[in-house]
């Protein structure tokens, strides 16, 4: 939006009708460019960036694991998990030559979901900025201090944990999402890899206290 529409909008006092336009602006800008081998690359050297426990296999990328018969190279750091078919570059590893990393085959598991959809999760992330969401340490720490969830089905999600994982093994293409329950993980398969977030107990008057993206409605829009 050009700078001297916006100040004529401010002199004519529309600010509301103002700030529905950068909304939709800032939401259709977020959809583009998405899905890029760069951006994976960007997603994991940022997802240790604030560890939250001192276990080294939750702090660093372990390469080469096996689940379900697949290798990838997996990130864990007990609130989110990503496995990834793609490179992770000159990131420092974790060292399983002594077989002590977690055994993935029993985490991931499909056969329970309750539902399976498939969608754009980048309409989440893009609605989410268009409300003035950022990636920062708040937003996927476990205290209360964070803003923006997403309801799917039943269950609260942390739109920064979404951001932190799916990002690494975003292709740009609708997504696979296995529903698991509103306290169980929330799986996402593509192409790429799988990622998996966990949802967080939703406070009292948890939808007037934090922005809420209801996932149910972008899918109907």
């Amino acid at each position: 939006m050009k700078n001297t529409v916006i100040l004529e909008m401010i002199n004519n006092g529309e600010i509301e009708e103002l700030k529905t336009l950068l909304q939709d602006e800032i939401y259709n800008d977020s959809l583009k460019g998405n899905g890029t081998a760069k951006k994976r690359y960007a997603a994991m050297k940022r997802y240790f960036k604030y560890p939250t426990q001192n276990n080294p296999a939750l702090q660093k990328p372990c390469k080469d694991v096996t689940v379900h018969g697949e290798k990838y190279n997996s990130f864990i750091d007990g609130y989110t998990l990503v496995l990834t078919t793609e490179s992770i570059g000159e990131m420092e590893s974790y060292d399983n030559s002594n077989n002590t990393y977690f055994k993935l085959d029993s985490m991931v598991d499909f056969s329970l979901a309750k539902s399976i959809d498939k969608m754009d999760l980048n309409t989440i992330l893009a609605k989410a900025k268009s409300k003035g969401y950022k990636y920062k340490k708040s937003e996927i720490s476990q205290c209360q201090d964070f803003q923006y969830a997403f309801k799917y089905k039943e269950g609260y999600f942390k739109v920064g944990l979404l951001d932190q994982a799916f990002s690494i093994i975003d292709d740009g293409k609708e997504a696979e999402v296995y529903y698991m329950g509103a306290k169980g993980l929330l799986f996402i398969k593509t192409s790429i890899g799988i990622a998996g977030i966990l949802p967080f107990n939703p406070m009292e008057n948890v939808e007037e206290n934090k922005t809420v993206i209801h996932v149910e409605d972008l899918m109907a829009a």
